[in-house]
């Protein structure tokens, strides 16, 4: 008892009541720590569950779609959409097949005009526009398709008047089509021609190329536009290449322009081949002014973009979505209001001046038999 009295005396009570206190607050902050830690781990795995991206392989044979019936095709000019096809966004495009704009074939599924009304499948699958009277820029995204990351990055971040250029390799094009269309965004297939570029820069195993037979190139274009459905039109880059090649050029444009299908050329400096075979056949048509991922130009892409709409009353600029343009040109969007000039669909450009008359039929013709080999792996994380 004299030992216990003795060593009260040594010991400073406010002292040690303080010393239990910080104790006591480290240990409460450590339980806060930990649960914190504990919350911050729980939301990055669900944010990583809700990021991966389910691929759906595209088959090479027809499939049983769900098809979107007349009274849709006509309430897509109009933004609307029926109970069939819920929206994901509210400037969601109705879903496809269109009935009535597509043929079942032994390769797929394959634009066709609506033999009973005239629809194409450009007037249905394009994004409505109002028209305007100030310049336009129509932005078309390369590559869409290829990598996961890009692709989903592209779907968040670009407003809906941008246009999608679907690339056949994709191994879940009907997923992307969907997606992008229900964002809002109209979407061209990307098929690779032949150009002076080939065959040092890879375009696949699938090219419409000069030195090929009629047969084998119908079979490539064939694979192409049945990869999937809900395209406006095609897309792709020739050059001098084709200039002397009008016996196979000639034959794949009329088949293609005969399927209500626009055309895109990429390749600024191209020759008016194709330009005037879709005159001929009163299809659309649009040519692209810039290359905004190009180091060749001289100042901004943008305002060169800019300086051609503001003069010619419209421009195409076409962009590779790396994620650092991607920011850049966002940001420049949000700044088009402002100087006067309207974001289209390409659409919007590709369709000035089409007569209003009917498009001929084409004969109905068996597609060639052909293989679908395995579409070349999404790219998770290039970009």
């Amino acid at each position: 008892m004299e030992k216990l009295a003795s060593l009260k005396e040594h010991i400073d009570t406010g002292l040690f009541l303080r010393g239990l206190a910080v104790v006591g607050l480290v240990y409460i902050l450590l339980v806060v720590l930990i649960w914190l830690q504990s919350n911050k781990t729980i939301e990055g795995l669900e944010q990583r569950l809700a990021s991966q991206t389910v691929l759906i392989k595209h088959g090479g044979k027809a499939t049983n779609p769900q098809i979107t019936d007349a009274a849709e095709q006509q309430q897509q000019q109009d933004h609307t959409v029926t109970e069939k096809t819920p929206p994901l966004e509210k400037n969601a495009l109705v879903s496809s097949p269109v009935k009535g704009l597509f043929e079942r074939t032994d390769n797929g599924t394959l634009p066709q005009i609506n033999s009973k009304n005239g629809m194409t499948p450009f007037k249905a699958y394009k994004r409505p526009f109002p028209g305007t009277t100030r310049p336009m820029i129509a932005l078309l995204v390369d590559d869409y398709g290829l990598s996961n990351m890009a692709s989903e990055t592209a779907i968040k971040t670009l407003p809906s008047p941008v246009t999608f250029l679907l690339s056949p390799y994709s191994n879940a094009s009907d997923m992307w089509q969907e997606r992008a269309r229900k964002g809002g965004h109209e979407i061209w297939m990307d098929l690779p021609f032949e150009n002076e570029q080939y065959p040092q820069v890879d375009s696949g195993p699938r090219v419409i190329l000069t030195t090929a037979s009629l047969k084998q190139n119908e079979n490539t274009l064939i694979w192409g536009l049945t990869r999937t459905t809900g395209y406006a039109g095609i897309v792709t880059r020739t050059d001098y290449v084709f200039d002397g090649s009008g016996a196979v050029l000639q034959p794949l444009m009329k088949f293609t322009f005969g399927r209500g299908l626009g055309f895109i050329e990429l390749n600024p400096a191209a020759s008016n081949a194709i330009e005037a075979a879709a005159a001929t056949a009163n299809a659309p048509y649009a040519k692209a002014d810039v290359h905004i991922n190009d180091g060749s130009h001289e100042g901004s892409p943008l305002k060169k973009l800019e300086f051609i709409a503001e003069q010619r009353g419209y421009a195409i600029g076409v962009l590779k979505p790396h994620s650092a343009s991607l920011r850049s040109v966002t940001k420049w969007l949000t700044t088009l209001e402002g100087k006067g000039i309207d974001l289209v669909p390409v659409s919007a450009i590709a369709g000035r001046g089409l007569k209003d008359k009917p498009h001929k039929m084409p004969t109905k013709t068996k597609p060639p038999a052909d293989t679908h080999p395995t579409p070349a792996p999404a790219h998770n994380d290039h970009h």
